[in-house]
């Protein structure tokens, strides 16, 4: 696949748990955030019309993992956009409701950058291809645009985190993956509400992204800013 889909006009959104109603106990500012705008009712029909006014139908978004609870087919169908989908750790047991909503799935490690065989190669040689291929969690994308070398994950490089230990395999490769293609930026989800410590790290989870889809050259921005 050609990578031109990835440029500063890309939309992003990350952990949008359609339809996952335990997000509402642990991330309340969805609901207080609709609540101050004013109104009422299905938390997850509010974001779908932030959603869509955002986006057009046929306009590329990257969504970096955690769409939807299993009970988020009702609002899936209708979320605007060509939807390219960076699995995340809630994905893997939807796979069929996502596809069916038009979800195009990306799986696994894929480099849109020249050393793409080099940097393959190299990380076979430390974790083995048998490894690369069965890590349950291990999905990224690498691109140049402008200036930055951004690793787009679902997972945060380097952060510990003591509730993400069945993670670890899967982000030892993600990091050395980081490390080995020269990467300047991870722009990810997982996070929410929480910034991990790193300032290489970007996080575009639905609660640090004005609880709306965000234009990647937004985030850029946002990066650049913090960075000065």
């Amino acid at each position: 696949m050609s990578k031109l889909w990835i440029n500063e006009e890309l939309w992003i959104a990350s952990d949008t748990h359609f339809g996952h109603a335990r997000i509402l106990e642990k991330e309340p500012s969805r609901i207080t955030t609709m609540h101050q705008e004013g109104e009422e009712g299905d938390v997850f029909e509010w974001m779908l019309r932030r959603w869509n006014r955002s986006i057009t139908p046929k306009e590329p978004l990257l969504h970096l993992g955690d769409v939807a609870g299993k009970e988020g087919r009702a609002y899936l169908g209708r979320l605007h956009g060509e939807k390219h989908l960076l699995l995340g750790n809630h994905d893997l047991k939807n796979l069929p409701m996502l596809q069916e909503a038009g979800f195009l799935i990306h799986t696994g490690i894929k480099l849109y950058i020249p050393q793409e065989e080099e940097i393959l190669e190299s990380l076979k040689r430390r974790f083995s291809s048998k490894r690369l291929k069965e890590e349950r969690y291990l999905h990224a994308i690498v691109a140049d645009l402008g200036m930055e070398r951004i690793l787009f994950s679902h997972l945060p490089v380097f952060d510990i985190n003591p509730f993400d230990h069945r993670y670890e395999s899967s982000k030892r490769v993600l990091e050395a993956l980081y490390e080995e293609a020269h990467c300047t930026l991870n722009i990810h989800g997982h996070t929410h509400s929480y910034d991990t410590p790193n300032s290489f790290c970007l996080n575009a989870s639905w609660e640090k992204s004005e609880m709306r889809p965000m234009r990647l050259r937004e985030l850029l921005f946002r990066f650049r800013n913090k960075s000065i």
